[in-house]
This record gives C-alpha cells, structure tokens and sequence, in this order.
C-alpha cells in the first residue's frame, strides 16, 4: 500500500517541534496530537487539552461534551494538521517552548551542570 492508499484508515497524527526527530524522547511532552473524532471531525490535543482555535481548553469526557464544545474544538484534517504543526513549537510545558528548553540545557551542559 503507498502512503496516499493508507491515509483513509489513519486514526491519529503526532506532530513534534520543528527540526526534531519524531524519536527524540525529549520530544514527548511537545508532541501536538491530531485525533479523528468521528466522520470529517478532528481534535487537536496537547497534555489532555484541546486547541479551540484560539487557545487550550479542557476536554470534556464524551458524554460531557456539548455542542458549543464541538463547534470550538472540531477541525477538517487539514485545518487540524495545520494548527498542529505550529503549535507543537508553541506549547510551554513548565514555562518554555522545546526551543527554549533546549537553550537552557545547552547553557547548563556548558556551566558544567547536568
């Protein structure tokens, strides 16, 4: 099967920092994911939380989630992709991007810390 002919049955698409390999475990709490969530609906999560479009909310349990929840939250796979390949070098776990937390590793590598 060629990628075209698999994408039809894909389920879920994780997207990691620019320039970063998707093996990197550094990665893991940087990873944006894009879920099919039913028919052409897709969600964009990160950390138990959806992208509405203009910021992260909480999502609900499924049968919690109300209609304006879905309008907020529900994307085309492409609208979705898009979102989440700019978000993933956007999230702040503990207050820094992957760049930023890379900077400081660095820094800290070179004052001879860990």
């Amino acid at each position: 099967m060629t990628n075209s002919e698999l994408l039809p049955y894909a389920t879920e698409f994780v997207f990691t920092p620019a320039g970063t390999d998707r093996k990197d475990p550094d990665t893991r709490h940087f990873r944006v994911t894009v879920t099919w969530r039913g028919e052409d609906t897709w969600a964009v999560t990160w950390m138990g939380e959806c992208w509405n479009g203009t910021e992260w909310e909480w999502e609900p349990s499924p049968s919690s989630r109300e209609e304006d929840f879905l309008a907020r939250c529900r994307f085309t796979l492409e609208e979705a992709c898009t979102h989440a390949r700019a978000l993933a070098d956007t999230v702040m776990p503990n207050g820094a991007t992957f760049a930023q937390w890379q900077a400081r590793r660095a820094a800290m590598q070179e004052a001879g810390g860990q």
